[in-house]
């Protein structure tokens, strides 16, 4: 996943340097000032950020930026995470590859299989992540979370508690 997010901002790097942007690679919003040094620069990646993001990355969390959830990430990733590939399918079994393990269960996803916004933001760095289908069908989740990884599939298995289930899958 490292490798990936490290293409996507060098990419966003190169488009400053040609054009500076109006809208804010991590909130989206239209509030870069023209002059580049009157924004922030992240202080995750090597690009800048408008005032309002330099701030929020000042006061925020340090260690764990969550460069995921930023808005350019977002854009150039629609359609290629883990959860979109969800989204799309309705019957799925298969075995999960996460940070080059295998999942000790079979991951299973059918037409009834939902998962809720506190789920979404519990399994982001998964969910998030880009994936690949490999030719025997299993799939690997470029994200380095084996733990979290582990939990996500036993926990859809049904190996955690009923009230855990509701708040992160929904109803049974």
């Amino acid at each position: 996943m490292e490798k990936y997010l490290n293409e996507i901002f060098d990419g966003m790097k190169a488009k400053q340097k040609e054009k500076f942007p109006v809208i804010c690679p991590r909130c989206g919003e239209p509030k870069m000032r023209p002059v580049p040094a009157e924004n922030s620069f992240s202080r995750h990646v090597d690009i800048y950020i408008c005032p309002d993001c330099g701030v929020d990355e000042a006061f925020g969390d340090q260690k764990n930026p969550r460069l995921t959830r930023w808005h350019a990430v977002r854009e150039e990733m629609k359609g290629k995470t883990f959860l979109d590939f969800l989204r799309g399918q309705k019957e799925l079994e298969c075995e999960l590859i996460i940070g080059n393990s295998d999942m000790p269960a079979t991951f299973v996803w059918d037409e009834n299989s939902n998962i809720t916004p506190c789920g979404e933001e519990y399994y982001a760095p998964i969910l998030d992540a880009p994936y690949k289908v490999l030719e025997n069908g299993n799939i690997e989740i470029f994200c380095g979370s084996y733990k979290l990884g582990e939990h996500f599939v036993m926990a859809l298995a049904g190996y955690i508690g009923e009230k855990d289930w509701e708040k992160l899958f929904g109803n049974p």
